[in-house]
């Protein structure tokens, strides 16, 4: 038991952050709770998984392949995704991957979740989205405008598994409970 709570404790305790602020990199795999934030700069693809946090808050703009932007980001096991700003051309979410979506410009969401896997999307967004021929139309909370284009490989549509939060001040409670769990590691 000792053995085990030790090998624990290291794996927490060589956990990375990765920063990205500038740039273009071709690719990035963030796993065994290392965590990825990007305040600028671009990248081909990020796979998570593995526990892996990816903290994306802006990226250049607008995404222009092998230039700018993020061309895909790939989840998958316990991964989660933080997507506030910035350009991501593909998203795809599979496993236990969760994701929450409050501001940026993304072009496509492909999940890969089965019937009753749902609720793994989050996006902060003001009332009134419409849902519309595989389109996801609406404004984020800052009012800038979005439109997703909604895709699935599985016998659950993307749509499904998506909860809608308006409220900012869900959002700020979200936000320092975030930090609260980083302070605590």
């Amino acid at each position: 038991m000792v053995n085990l709570l030790i090998a624990v404790l290291s794996v927490s305790a060589s956990a990375t952050i990765y920063t990205v602020t500038d740039g273009y990199f071709t690719s990035k795999t963030v796993d065994n709770y290392d965590t990825l934030i990007m305040s600028g700069g671009g990248a081909g693809s990020i796979l998570g998984r593995g526990n892996g946090i990816l903290d994306i808050r802006n990226t250049s703009s607008p995404y222009v392949s092998g230039e700018s932007g993020i061309n895909y980001i790939n989840l998958n096991d316990d991964s989660q995704l933080y997507f506030s700003g910035g350009s991501l051309h593909l998203l795809g979410i599979t496993g236990d991957a969760s994701v929450v979506l409050s501001g940026g410009q993304i072009d496509e969401i492909n999940s890969y979740y089965y019937s009753g896997d749902l609720n793994h999307i989050t996006i902060y967004c003001q009332p009134g989205w419409t849902y519309e021929n595989y389109h996801l139309s609406g404004q984020w909370l800052d009012a800038t405008p979005f439109n997703i284009y909604l895709y699935s490989q599985s016998s659950t549509g993307v749509f499904d598994n998506i909860t809608f939060i308006p409220e900012p001040a869900t959002l700020s409670l979200f936000a320092l409970g975030g930090l609260m769990l980083r302070r605590k590691r």
